[in-house]
């Protein structure tokens, strides 16, 4: 089997009986892009074995390791987020299926005039799937200064004697009293 960045050569596995398991191991430098704000460094690590079935290749990712450089939301800082994907599955199919309603946007097919199969799409969407809902550095961030803008996990802002700083109600708790 052989391999072009996340193209795999599926000549042998297309002509091989049913069940038949070819595993490798992926580890490409070459990264994709998502969004602007979102940087991958390389090298992305999984483990691949791709099965014939009936009419497809059956695949199988797991241990899917890749860094990404992101924005804390929080502070807005950049840092690396080592993401970890145990496991994830698709099947290539030769050809539509006769008599079966597929969705076409959820379907993925072997290229049947090269004979191979891209895992690029797939890979993208299932780190679309584990992203982080929410990026931020620590758990522990402080985040911004909602006064001065001034990163908390740096140290202490020139407004973090106030009132305002140390307990941001006090305002309100001042307005009660006067009224």
């Amino acid at each position: 089997m052989q391999k072009k960045g996340y193209s795999f050569g599926v000549g042998e596995l297309i002509h091989a009986d049913h069940g038949t398991r070819i595993r490798m191991e992926l580890e490409e430098s070459e990264l994709f892009s998502i969004d602007e704000n979102i940087i991958f460094k390389p090298p992305l690590k999984a483990d691949v074995t791709f099965m014939k079935i009936d009419n497809a290749i059956h695949v199988n990712l797991e241990n899917i390791m890749l860094n990404l450089q992101l924005i804390c939301s929080k502070c807005l800082s950049k840092f690396i987020y080592k993401m970890k994907i145990p496991q994830a599955e698709r099947v290539y199919y030769f050809e539509k299926q006769r008599g079966i309603e597929m969705d076409d946007i959820d379907t993925f097919y072997v290229d049947m005039k090269r004979l191979v199969i891209d895992l690029k799409e797939f890979l993208r969407q299932e780190i679309i799937l584990h992203f982080p809902q929410v990026q931020v550095c620590l758990k522990s961030c402080k985040g911004l200064c909602s006064k001065c803008g001034s990163n908390l996990n740096k140290g202490r802002c020139k407004c973090a004697g106030s009132d305002y700083q140390n307990k941001p109600l006090s305002v309100l708790k001042k307005l009660y009293n006067k009224f």
